[in-house]
């Protein structure tokens, strides 16, 4: 509006970031608040803290380095992972988890996976358009039963995910002073791993008049987890970047670990009624 000198006409906004501040605190005390905390605090109680098994030995205190493996995963067995989860009232994200845990459980051997997610936690429609930072982190906890189906593990991560998104309104903080008794400096509370999915559709190059703008790639030298799969949809299948702590992991594990996450997704949606201990990873 500045460059063709004319007054920029910018829609009032219904609401402020502050209201929602306000909301927020108003709404999130006294029985709500603890209604909500007891749900995380009977579903969280008790967690085992995931120990994969390292390249290297794990600092006293964790740190920040990291790096980013990218990987895909063609539309066929992208187009398969979609109807599986049709075929099972489940949502993509929720058949990417199942098959998550189930690599998380080869890898260590423990049947209690807990996974972080983030949410972008904007269900009120006057919050859509407003600039500000609504995201919170969720922590969906499941059990694997090796002796049983794919299908069924999936039910139960249906189950966990929808029960944490009618939850999700507890800042992530608040969830740790209530569940964690003791702090570990050296890892993240509540879960290690995360496991999000972006559905933003691909758009065309933004062009202001004569003002061009493009998408710039940057990936930092940062992990803020041991391990977090970041999955987009695009129109080509799912393209992946994982990130890495590189004072636990080497780039040749984390290859590893993609090609037998691939496999797991190519195995179920093939046979989806196999049990858990006979998903291949080779």
């Amino acid at each position: 509006a500045f460059v063709e000198n004319r007054q920029a006409n910018v829609p009032e906004l219904e609401v402020q970031y502050s209201d929602f501040a306000i909301w927020q605190r108003n709404y999130l005390q006294g029985e709500v608040l603890n209604k909500k905390l007891d749900y995380w605090k009977g579903k969280l109680s008790g967690y085992d803290t995931l120990n994969l098994p390292l390249d290297k030995t794990r600092p006293s205190q964790q740190s920040n380095a990291g790096a980013n493996f990218s990987f895909t995963i063609d539309k066929a067995l992208s187009e398969n992972i979609n109807a599986l989860s049709v075929d099972n009232g489940a949502t993509l994200y929720m058949t990417l988890l199942a098959a998550y845990n189930v690599l998380l459980h080869r890898y260590s051997r423990q049947n209690d996976i807990c996974v972080g997610t983030s949410m972008a936690s904007r269900d009120i429609r006057e919050f859509e358009n407003l600039i500000g930072f609504f995201v919170n982190t969720l922590t969906l906890r499941n059990q694997i039963e090796t002796k049983g189906d794919f299908l069924e593990l999936l039910l139960q991560v249906k189950t966990t995910t929808l029960q944490a998104y009618e939850h999700q309104d507890v800042p992530f903080e608040k969830i740790v002073e209530a569940v964690v008794e003791e702090r570990d400096p050296s890892r993240n509370p509540l879960f290690q791993v995360m496991l999000v999915l972006a559905n933003t559709p691909d758009g065309d190059t933004l062009k202001l008049g004569n003002l061009e703008l493009q998408l710039e790639n940057y990936e930092p030298n940062t992990s803020k987890f041991d391990l977090t799969f970041f999955i987009n949809e695009t129109e080509d299948g799912l393209r992946g970047l994982v990130q890495y702590a590189t004072d636990l992991f080497t780039e040749s594990t984390i290859s590893g670990m993609v090609n037998h996450y691939r496999e797991i997704l190519q195995s179920v949606t093939t046979n989806p009624n196999q049990k858990i201990e006979e998903i291949g990873l080779v």
